[in-house]
């Protein structure tokens, strides 16, 4: 991939919850690469948002 075709990539922390959950599913929508953090453990990230890794 070119510089000018690689999609943005994230690192969002909080992704289990609040705006850092809502961050992720907005940006999951749009097709961008995702690298989730959370101190819960990982049941607590929907498995919808999973699946859309």
């Amino acid at each position: 991939m070119t510089p000018a075709t690689a999609r943005p990539r994230y690192l969002i922390a909080g992704a289990s919850s609040g705006i850092g959950q809502a961050l992720a599913r907005e940006r999951a929508a749009r097709g961008y690469d995702l690298a989730l953090v959370a101190d819960w453990p990982p049941a607590a990230v929907p498995a919808s948002l999973i699946a859309r890794l």
